[in-house]
């Protein structure tokens, strides 16, 4: 473990707040951080986790039948959509990662293993023949960076978030991996050599020597203010090389709890972006649950029992898409 890196994110994120990253916390992450709860012990060993209704996935193992209802949204799923064998393929390295994790392999999880094998599916092979450098922004416990990098060890991957959910994911990501090398943002030595890079949200721009070749956020870039998305696709376009992948999984619209609004069709896109695909997320659809979410089946009016649609009222269909960012620089 990489002790002093826990150190700097436990005593600047998580035992107190910090002022620095106010500019980046929405009103649904400042509710959620307040009820993300992290006991830790010495060298910054994570001890509990409570993430009741706080925005994350269980850390925890379900109970029986929650277990059951998540086994069956899997199952569906993987029977309904193709690439069988290559979510198989994903699904084993991901147990591999959960069980290092001491996290369930859940729903939540296995969705986005499709999200990755998209990814993967359309790398060019010049990504494909060089180092990758990803940059993975809001990945909640670190699960997508750490299978991504048991799919391409020949990877940099610079995780950004919040700074307390960025502990977890510094934590976690150095249980299913601790044979790598894992450095803070502001750490000396060549990054691009490291495999695991850490940076709070508000230390973004010291990143700007930084080129990626892939940038991924899946279901979090909608819970932010419209100022940090637009910081988000600044940054992108002046550190993205050409050659370039940014996955967007999120929301067409989501209403925050503080009033602020998002829209999918209003992220700063470009009309010089190559779009490679665009549309409603399949595997972000519905799930079963034993409650009743806002929205469900309803043939004939009749609310059918345990199947939950993800939007509502207030939130909007899952969409993606997956482009070839147009850059604000003329070097390559």
């Amino acid at each position: 473990m990489n002790e002093s890196l826990l150190r700097y994110l436990e005593e600047r994120y998580v035992l107190r707040e910090s002022p620095s990253e106010e500019p980046y916390v929405s009103s649904h992450w400042s509710r959620c951080l307040e009820l993300l709860k992290i006991e830790t012990g010495a060298g910054g060993r994570v001890l509990s986790v409570s993430t009741k209704d706080a925005g994350l996935d269980t850390f925890t193992r379900k109970g029986f039948a929650a277990s059951v209802f998540d086994a069956c949204s899997m199952l569906c799923h993987w029977l309904s959509l193709p690439g069988k064998i290559g979510i198989l393929k994903l699904s084993a390295r991901a147990l591999t990662v959960c069980r290092a994790m001491k996290r369930p392999f859940t729903f939540d999880v296995f969705r986005q293993l499709y999200c990755l094998s998209e990814i993967l599916r359309n790398l060019s092979p010049e990504i494909k023949s060089r180092r990758l450098s990803a940059l993975m922004i809001g990945d909640g416990y670190g699960i997508l960076s750490a299978v991504l990098k048991s799919a391409m060890p020949q990877s940099t991957l610079v995780l950004v978030d919040l700074g307390k959910v960025l502990f977890l994911q510094a934590y976690l990501c150095q249980r299913a991996h601790p044979e790598m090398t894992h450095r803070l943002f502001n750490e000396a030595g060549r990054l691009e050599t490291a495999d695991f890079v850490y940076c709070p949200a508000e230390k973004l721009e010291s990143l700007t020597d930084f080129r990626f070749n892939l940038a991924v956020n899946i279901v979090s870039m909608h819970e932010m203010s419209f100022p940090v998305i637009s910081g988000y696709f600044d940054f992108l376009r002046r550190t993205m090389k050409r050659s370039n992948l940014f996955y967007c999984c999120n929301r067409e619209f989501k209403e925050l709890a503080g009033g602020e609004k998002t829209d999918f069709k209003d992220y700063p896109w470009s009309s010089d972006d190559r779009i490679i695909f665009d549309g409603a997320c399949p595997w972000h659809r519905y799930y079963f649950a034993r409650h009743l979410s806002e929205n469900g089946p309803r043939p004939g009016g009749v609310r059918i029992p345990f199947v939950n649609y993800y939007h509502s009222r207030k939130s909007g269909k899952i969409r993606h898409r997956l482009a070839v960012l147009a850059l604000d620089r003329k070097d390559g």
